[in-house]
């Protein structure tokens, strides 16, 4: 998943930050999108499914973003439920199409068990949704508060 260390996440999205601010919108397309996505019920699935067709599902789910990552897209682990995609020249309508496209997977792969591990999603396209004076830190604080 090019998991990358919270240090250089951060880096690398206020340095998307900047760029956006600059030349997106209303001078040029949106430079660049995050999502959040969180296992909501990951300490339930553990519990009921037993820790081996658990990680078997983590591992299916793992799949399924290396599927529709791109090269260029960077993850950061927030939390042991939490991961951070970096989405460089998406915009809104790409992001959809990626929650989308994971979510149609989770239900290819929870078709076949009871317990099923459910998303919850944020993001957020920038510049447009970027608040004037956020960084990056702050920016990952306000869209993890909507995951709570």
């Amino acid at each position: 998943l090019k998991l990358i260390n919270q240090a250089d996440f951060l880096d690398l999205l206020n340095w998307q930050l900047t760029i956006a601010r600059r030349y997106g919108p209303p001078k040029g397309p949106t430079m660049a999108s995050v999502l959040g996505m969180k296992l909501e019920n990951l300490a339930r699935v553990m519990e009921e499914a037993g820790e081996v067709m658990a990680t078997a599902m983590l591992e299916s789910l793992m799949e399924r973003l290396q599927q529709v990552l791109r090269d260029t897209d960077r993850c950061m682990r927030g939390r042991e439920d939490v991961l951070w995609i970096l989405l460089p020249q998406t915009p809104a309508q790409g992001l959809n199409r990626l929650q989308e496209r994971l979510v149609e997977g989770l239900d290819q792969m929870n078709g076949s068990t009871e317990v099923s591990i459910t998303l919850r999603f944020v993001g957020c396209v920038l510049p447009d949704q970027a608040l004037k004076e956020e960084d990056a830190a702050l920016l990952l604080a306000r869209l993890a508060g909507d995951l709570s």
